[in-house]
């Protein structure tokens, strides 16, 4: 005999508490993880700023949808990365008019990709 607490970890009170916790650590480690990386891409001043203010609206809006998303944590993870990886180039395109198109779609995929590595080794560790 189970209750719905044990069957979906989004409304069991300990993974509220606990998960939301890491979720604000998931989302901490992945704006820095990018704002570093674009430090290493050589992106400065206005471009730095625009960088850390699009990767903060990502994670707000990815942790929330993920919240409310009916899939698996695997079908969800895949659709919300893939509108990140996308929105995050075009928003990049769209700002960094003199940056070449090579640069901006490295520096995305490289970001994206060590900042979702990381969240998903930490995910790992809080389901264990």
């Amino acid at each position: 005999n189970t209750n719905s607490f044990d069957v979906d970890t989004r409304i069991n009170p300990y993974f509220i508490v606990f998960g939301g916790f890491f979720s604000i650590l998931i989302m901490l480690l992945s704006i820095g993880t990018e704002t570093v990386v674009s430090l290493l891409f050589k992106f400065r001043g206005r471009q730095t700023l625009t960088i850390l203010i699009v990767n903060i609206c990502s994670q707000v809006i990815m942790r929330l949808l993920y919240l409310v998303l009916p899939f698996t944590y695997l079908i969800e993870t895949i659709i919300l990365e893939g509108f990140v990886y996308s929105a995050e180039f075009l928003i990049y395109k769209k700002q960094f008019k003199d940056t070449s198109t090579t640069k901006i779609v490295s520096y995305t995929l490289t970001a994206n990709t060590l900042s979702l590595l990381l969240g998903i080794l930490l995910d790992c560790y809080i389901l264990i």
